[in-house]
This record gives C-alpha cells, sequence and structure tokens, in this order.
C-alpha cells in the first residue's frame, strides 16, 4: 500500500532516526498478503535531518517524491493541475516537483488549483513547518498525532504513527460505541486509537513553530443550481463521465484494465466507457453467489455483452470467505467490517490474475446522482412531525405507550417504532440499521466500559455533519453526509484496501471533480423526480446502457453473510470461537456474546448476524495487533496474518493509556 510518514520533533528524534524512519514506512506497506502481488517495483525514498523526516514507499505509478533547496515533498494518489504551468511542470519532472512550486508560489492556496485524488506532505524544516492535506473525496487519507507538545507525527496509516516511540495507542469504549453505531468503522476526525487522528475529506493540515491547524478547503455547494435545460443537462452529464473514465485511463495500458461490474449503474457506466475509451479492449470482473437475493450475475452478463469486454466471474462461497477472513481484518489498519469487503477482494484479484494492474470502480455515483433508497423511504418520518404536537405528545404517544399486550400486537409495535425513529433526527436515522437496531446499547457493552460511554455523542456528530452540508434540500444535506462518513470512510476504504491487498490499483471515475461540481447543479427535485432514485441519471444515461440494467430495482452490492453462517459450519465456528476470544476483554457483556454465540451454533444468528459478523471481524483485528484486554497495546505493532509477507513490527509500541 502507497503511504508516506515522517515527523516534526520539537526536540529531535529520541532514537535512531534512520532506523524508525526505516521501521515506520515498513508499516505502511504490510496489508500486503501475498509475496506475489506487491507491486513489481516499489519507490522507497526518505529525508532525514535533526528534528524532521519525511519517507515514501509505495507504487511508482501512484506515487511522487522530490527534495530540493532544503524542502522535502511527497504525494500520492493521480493529483491534476489546474493551473497550465504546473500542469507541464508535472508532465516534464513529475509531481513532486509540480508539488514544491506550487507550494513556493502559492503557500496553501496552492490547494485552489490542484484537483484529483491525492494526499501529499511538503516538509520545511527550515520554518519548522509542514503542510499536508487529502483529496476533496477522502480517497486517500492522512493520520497525526501529537504525543509530545511540539511534536508532530504523521503518516497515511495509524500502524506507522504507533511505530513511533513513546506512542501511546489506546482503544476506549467511547471509540468502539462509534465503530458499532456507524455500522463498520471509525469516522474521522476520529481514529481507532485516542491518540490519533485523521483528516476529513476536503481538509488541510498545517503543523508550524508546534502549533497545529486544520481546515476545511473545500465541500460540496448545492447553493447554485444550474438552469439548464433537460437535454443539456443529460448531454453535459455523458460528456463529464466520458471525461472522467478518460481520465482515469491516461498512462495506462488497455488490455491491463479492468473495472468492477456488479450489473448496477454505476458498474455499467463505468464498463461501458471504458469499452469506449478503449475501443472494446480491457476486461470486467464480476462476483457470482449462490443465493438470487444477492446475484446480479445476469445483468453484468448483459452488461459485459452489450459493451463487448471480455467477462470473468467468479463465485464467492463461505469456504471463500472463510479463506480470506483473517488476511482481510489483519490488512486494515483499523478495524473495518463491511461484509462486502470480501467479493471486492475476490474481485480485484480475478482481476490480477487475469493480468491487469488496476480497476476502475464505479463508487461514488449513489452519493453524487440520489442513489440511496433511504434518501426517498426516509420521508415517511416528516408525515409524523408535520402532525400537531398536540395529538403526537397527548393523544397518540401515550395511547400507544399504555395499550395493554401492545408487545404482541405487531402492528402497534410496528407503531412505536415507527414513533420511536420519527423522533430521531435524520442523521441518527441514517445510522439506524447499526448493531444497536436490536440490542440497547447498555445491554451490548460491560457496565464497567458503558459507564464511560456518552451514547449521544455519534448522534451529535452526524447531525453536525448533516447541517453543515451547503445546500437546504433534505437530499442534499443527506448525499453530504454520506459522501464525508458513508464512502469516505467506508466504500473507498473498502476497495483501496482489498485492492491492495490483491496487489491492483484502483481508480475512481465517478468522483472525477468536474463531474461531482457538475452533480451540484443539478436540482435537488430532479434526482428523484416522481418518487424515483436516480431518475435524471437514468434519463440521461438511456440508449448507452443496456435497458434492462436501468429498469432493475437497486440491489447493492452485499454477502449472504445471514445464510453463510447458517449453513456453514466451519464458518460458524470461525465466528463463535472469534465472540467467545472476545469475552476476555472488558468492553462487551458476556451475556450478550453468549447469546449470540448461541444463537450462531443452533444457526440462526438473524437479525444478529450482521454485530456477529462486526465483533468477530473487531476481535480478529485487535488479535492481530496485539490490543491488550483493556484496550491498550501490549508493547508492539500487528503480528503477521496468516498468508500475508513479514513485515517489520514497531519496536516500541503503546505502553499505556
Amino acid at each position: 500500500m502507497s503511504g508516506f510518514c515522517g515527523w516534526l520533533a520539537k526536540e529531535g528524534c529520541p532514537e535512531s532516526a534512520p532506523l524508525l524512519l526505516d521501521r515506520m514506512a515498513a508499516a505502511l506497506t504490510r496489508p500486503l498478503a501475498d509475496p506475489a502481488a506487491e507491486p513489481a517495483a516499489i519507490r522507497s525514498a526518505c529525508s532525514v535531518q535533526p528534528a524532521a523526516a519525511l519517507a515514501l514507499r509505495g507504487a511508482p505509478e501512484e506515487t511522487a517524491w522530490r527534495e530540493e533547496d532544503g524542502l522535502c515533498a511527497a504525494i500520492i494518489g493521480y493529483p491534476r493541475w489546474a493551473d497550465a504551468t504546473l500542469d507541464a511542470l508535472a508532465r516534464r519532472q513529475g509531481q513532486g516537483a509540480a508539488l514544491l512550486e506550487a507550494y513556493r508560489r502559492h503557500g496553501h492556496d496552492l490547494l485552489g488549483r490542484l484537483f484529483g485524488h491525492f494526499t501529499f506532505a511538503v516538509l520545511d524544516p527550515k520554518r519548522d513547518r509542514l503542510f499536508s492535506a487529502i483529496d476533496r473525496f477522502g480517497v486517500y487519507r492522512l493520520c497525526y498525532a501529537n504525543p509530545r507538545p511540539g511534536d508532530l507525527i504523521f503518516a497515511t496509516s495509524v500502524d506507522a504513527i504507533r511505530s513511533y516511540p513513546g506512542m501511546t495507542a489506546t482503544i476506549a469504549p467511547q471509540t468502539l460505541y462509534q465503530y458499532l453505531y456507524f455500522i463498520d468503522r471509525v469516522a474521522a476526525p476520529g481514529t481507532i486509537y485516542e491518540e490519533q487522528s485523521k483528516l476529513r475529506p476536503g481538509e488541510a493540515l498545517l503543523f508550524e513553530n508546534g502549533a497545529l491547524r486544520c481546515w476545511r478547503y473545500w465541500q460540496m455547494d448545492y447553493r447554485h443550481p444550474s438552469g439548464a435545460g433537460r437535454d443539456d443537462q443529460h448531454r453535459a452529464l455523458r460528456d463529464r463521465l466520458e471525461q472522467a473514465v478518460a481520465r482515469c485511463l491516461e498512462g495506462e495500458t488497455a488490455n491491463q484494465t479492468a473495472s468492477f461490474l456488479s450489473g448496477g449503474l454505476d458498474s455499467s457506466t463505468v464498463t461501458g466507457f471504458l469499452a469506449k475509451a478503449n475501443e472494446g479492449q480491457g476486461r470486467c470482473v464480476t462476483i457470482a453467489f449462490e443465493h438470487d437475493a444477492f446475484d446480479e450475475t445476469p445483468y453484468a452478463e448483459r452488461a459485459a455483452k452489450h459493451f463487448g469486454l471480455k467477462h470473468e466471474v467468479f463465485m464467492v462461497g463461505p469456504q471463500e470467505v472463510l479463506a480470506v477472513l483473517p488476511k482481510l481484518s489483519h490488512a486494515f489498519d483499523e478495524p473495518y467490517s463491511n461484509s462486502s469487503v470480501v467479493p471486492c477482494y475476490y474481485c480485484a484479484l480475478v482481476g490480477r490474475e487475469s493480468g491487469n494492474t488496476v480497476m476502475l470502480a464505479g463508487d461514488g455515483g449513489d452519493e453524487l446522482f440520489g442513489g440511496n433508497s433511504r434518501y426517498l423511504k426516509d420521508d415517511v418520518f416528516d408525515l409524523y412531525g408535520k402532525l400537531p404536537a398536540a395529538l403526537r405528545g397527548g393523544l397518540l404517544e401515550p395511547l400507544l405507550a399504555h395499550l395493554p399486550g401492545r408487545d404482541r400486537l405487531s402492528l402497534l409495535r410496528r407503531a412505536n417504532n415507527y414513533i420511536a425513529l420519527a423522533k430521531r433526527s435524520v442523521a441518527d436515522r441514517m445510522n439506524s440499521h447499526n448493531a444497536f437496531a436490536f440490542t440497547p446499547v447498555e445491554r451490548v457493552f460491560s457496565a464497567e466500559a458503558f459507564a464511560s460511554v456518552d451514547p449521544k455523542g455519534p448522534m451529535r456528530f452526524a447531525d453536525a455533519i448533516y447541517e453543515a452540508a451547503d445546500g437546504d434540500a433534505k437530499i442534499q444535506k443527506m448525499m453530504h453526509f454520506d459522501l464525508q462518513v458513508t464512502l469516505a470512510d467506508s466504500d473507498l476504504r473498502k476497495v483501496l484496501t482489498s485492492c491492495t491487498l490483491a496487489g491492483m490499483r484502483v481508480r475512481f471515475p465517478m468522483l472525477d471533480d468536474d463531474l461531482a461540481i457538475f452533480s451540484a447543479t443539478l436540482p435537488a427535485a430532479l434526482l428523484t423526480e416522481g418518487g424515483k432514485i436516480r431518475h435524471f441519471y437514468k434519463q440521461a444515461l438511456a440508449g448507452f446502457l443496456p435497458q434492462a440494467i436501468i429498469d432493475k430495482p437497486k440491489q447493492g452490492f452485499g454477502l449472504p453473510m445471514f445464510h453463510y453462517i447458517a449453513d456453514t459450519p466451519d464458518l460458524a465456528t470461525f465466528f463463535c470461537d472469534a465472540l467467545s476470544d472476545l469475552k476476555r476483554r472488558f468492553f462487551f457483556d458476556t451475556g450478550f456474546l453468549d447469546r449470540m454465540i448461541a444463537d450462531v451454533r443452533r444457526g440462526e444468528p438473524g437479525s444478529q448476524a450482521g454485530i456477529v459478523w462486526d465483533l468477530a471481524v473487531l476481535e480478529t483485528w485487535m488479535a492481530s495487533r496485539d490490543i491488550a484486554a483493556d484496550g491498550r497495546t501490549a508493547g508492539r505493532g500487528p503480528e503477521t496474518a496468516p498468508g500475508t509477507s513479514p513485515g517489520s513490527a514497531p519496536a516500541k509500541a503503546a505502553q499505556q493509556g
């Protein structure tokens, strides 16, 4: 996994700087599980000065380095410059040279000229300064910590920061509560460790003379709707989609580029424009499932045939899940439990084994063009808010609360659930299908752990992001939330890490800046016109995509985990063992864990299948990091997972909380 790391230390590095920098850099590429998956060439560069250091490691295709006049720059990803002079310099001398020149000319104002997907660091030791930023959608990331006053440790991975001497790394109940509240991840600016933070999409960081400042330099602006006619808007969308895919193909070999093809709108669109740009060369890869409710293979086959691309189909069953779960859990530097990471990994692996080097992913389309079902479904809760307060609080709620035997009556139970959800904020409802949908938080955590949990904390956090949107329409606020949290902290992490594990690079054409900015100019009512998700998008792509794909109901890219856990003894044993191991930690209620273990052993995980997966993955991840029962590290970094290549473990990890 490409990355960089380094520090600014007021009193200098506490041990041999070159050795420490090498140890931190080794942690950046630890997720490479299969030695055969490692890129053929790894760029490695570093700069060590008395109180400052920066190292870069990764695939040459997505890394750049420049050191001159006492300045040092590292950049990862696929940046592009709106400034013609800087763009020409990047093409002649590389992105590192362009970044340093932009820094000299414009300081942190260079961000108005830099687009694409990236994370960068400019180290300026003479001024005791570090300037860093990530792209507008958080495709790439940056983590940081202040272990001592005046010091900043930074890296693209929390594992690398853990390697720094004296760095504590504490997991707190509140952090685990956020992990379960947001379903499968810890949302930025938090990390799994209390001592570390990470930038949010469109944020920059400046550390100068011991003072740290982070700020938002960009977010989606929905306040300027276009007045263009419908036909012009359709044409503009198609043109920008074509341009976005073409940009991702610059410098790539046509017959070594593949696309994820689920059979849905976005993957089919990307596949179609890949075929158009490469004149039918390239490949698309589809994951099949035995369960019809999850399998979209017929639609994917139709799209592949329609666009004339080579098509690979791979069946993922429970044994494939079991084979890769430990490796996947270990690969993420923070716990991550979206089960769709399994088919995503196999999709990338099939692509690599078929001779490809880069994948095109369709992530982002739902968040730009109104494609999540909850954008419409949530409107039903607005009806309750429109009822007179006296009727709601004075009659309906007391009546439902006191009707005898209401828990035995399905209709009344649904009415109570509806009212409970209607009284929650929109942002809170967006996360209502989390681990606590069926079990109250106080019954999930142990009494000791729950005593230090603020149950309203994640809700306040979600509400703040929702309300910060630069737009007034509800759907715009919901899309803004999903761009900031769901996409950046979950979907993109899933695709990037699983592709890295498979030895593939990945590009995200749906998150092209010009395409995204255009999407924000579409009137909110147009996106879901007629009460249909992605209505405008479907109209615009009619005639390009097969009509069956335009007409198909939204399915999503999931894994039939309920069926697999219930029907596969080996997989059930894996989850039961992980949940049993989790009981030694003080975080969770042992009775709750025992009930889940019993349900799994009976083949009846039911509505708890999601949290079974979340907690089993969490335990597997914590075991790979040697996290102690109280959430503190045991003095070393992540162990090498089964089937992984060895990497240098941090010599001095955290010793205290």
